[in-house]
């Protein structure tokens, strides 16, 4: 009879420690939820950006920073060509 008691009093407690972890275990999920949501509010607040916003925004720029050495040596050679014409009109 005290063996059953013992038992059902450990069931008992198993059980309560089980329905706990469950509730706890929604509880966590839904508080990783709100602080998820936290943070990306705070980060739009803040004008953080993302890596990928980041990366985007580095690729953009070196695509334009070729584009620009590009340019920059064709002036050059533009450059060079105006003045060898303007020293063959000046000799001619």
């Amino acid at each position: 009879m005290k063996e059953d008691m013992e038992n059902k009093l450990v069931e008992n407690i198993v059980n309560i420690v089980g329905a706990g972890l469950k509730k706890f275990g929604l509880a966590k999920k839904e508080i990783d939820g709100l602080a998820a949501s936290l943070a990306e509010d705070m980060a739009e607040k803040l004008k953080i950006v993302t890596l990928d916003d980041l990366d985007v925004v580095q690729q953009m720029l070196m695509k334009n920073r070729k584009k620009t050495v590009a340019l920059e040596k064709r002036v050059k050679e533009l450059e060079t060509l105006v003045a060898s014409l303007s020293k063959e009109e000046a000799k001619g």
